[in-house]
């Protein structure tokens, strides 16, 4: 029987809109060497929208080079007998953060009314208290490290997969830091990842994305404005609400931003960092304004506040793409 605890190290991130991202980075953060990499990525940005179809405005999606994954059938750790906290606390001990999916009805930070299947990443663990060390975007959405028991855990997943929530072919996922690794800041991407996004470009064939190139109905960069504009619309039209992490994603976006011209400027790749650094700080306390905005027109339906959010919108994109513009000539 494992005794003890440990926590592997997780440092709380600068995006936290999406889990997948936020859990990426919690890991990265721990170690200095992955800063080149951080700094070169996180700029672009997509959404997709067609005959009212459409998802929320992210990050490109591109593979962390710095992360393994190494995936684990459920069916075989079954098979071999091994009981569901035995395989967790061996993973940790062994350096695997872990992630899996769970019903997240019978995870009470979740403070779920209803049952889901939803992925959950463990990053430690406490024998003596059986408690594990959970992240997620728990209540309300928000981004968080909280603690469950294990008799939580063991519900969740064996709800998940054998009763209330259907979760097919379940997989864990072990993640570690790639010990042997190395990448250098890249500044001539980073400049074209800029131009990208202030041009609206699909950036696919700088990440070696080749079969992305025909992508369709997808939008990038700057043009996620007119996306945000056009939910705006139709939420004044009664057409619909979609949700905060578009909008969210505004500000996680900012944050990067702000981090990325200063280690830009530490690493001695752009000069002028206080003129920037002041105006993006003001770019960024916009973009939180309209998500708080968002926030409040969900409790008091205001048509006003919707309009003051058309306003701020246009307001950050002239200011953000005059920013760039000159950010990038500096980098050039």
């Amino acid at each position: 029987m494992i005794k003890g605890s440990k926590i592997l190290p997780f440092k709380y991130p600068p995006i936290t809109c999406y889990e997948d991202q936020a859990n990426t980075l919690s890991i990265l953060l721990n170690d200095e060497r992955t800063l080149p990499w951080i700094y070169s990525h996180y700029i672009h940005s997509e959404v997709f929208e067609k005959n009212g179809q459409q998802t929320k405005a992210h990050f490109y999606r591109m593979p962390c080079d710095w992360i393994r994954i190494d995936a684990v059938p459920f069916v075989i750790v079954e098979k071999m007998g091994i009981e569901l906290h035995d395989f967790l606390m061996q993973s940790i001990d062994l350096g695997y953060y872990v992630r899996y999916p769970i019903d997240a009805f019978h995870i009470h930070s979740y403070q779920s009314n209803y049952h889901y299947p939803h992925h959950i990443m463990v990053y430690g663990y406490d024998q003596s208290n059986k408690k594990y060390h959970i992240a997620d975007n728990f209540k309300l959405g928000k981004y968080s490290y909280e603690e469950c028991t294990f008799k939580e855990m063991k519900k969740a997943f064996m709800s998940g997969v054998k009763k209330k929530v259907v979760i097919k072919n379940p997989v864990f996922n072990l993640l570690s830091l790639k010990k042997d690794f190395n990448y250098q800041f890249d500044v001539d991407f980073v400049s074209a990842s800029l131009k990208a996004y202030v041009s609206s470009e699909n950036i696919s064939v700088l990440h070696l994305r080749q079969y992305e190139q025909h992508k369709k109905n997808w939008q990038y960069g700057l043009a996620q404005y007119g996306f945000l504009q056009n939910q705006i619309d139709a939420l004044m039209k009664n057409e619909g609400y979609f949700g905060i992490r578009s909008f969210h994603f505004l500000f996680d976006h900012k944050s990067i931003m702000l981090d990325r011209i200063v280690y830009m400027s530490d690493k001695g790749y752009l000069k002028n960092k206080e003129a920037y650094y002041k105006d993006y700080s003001m770019i960024k306390k916009d973009c939180l304004t309209i998500r708080n905005l968002i926030i409040k027109y969900t409790i008091d339906s205001n048509i006003d506040t919707l309009e003051r959010v058309k306003s701020l919108l246009y307001q950050v994109e002239e200011n953000e793409r005059k920013t760039l513009q000159s950010l990038i000539k500096d980098l050039q």
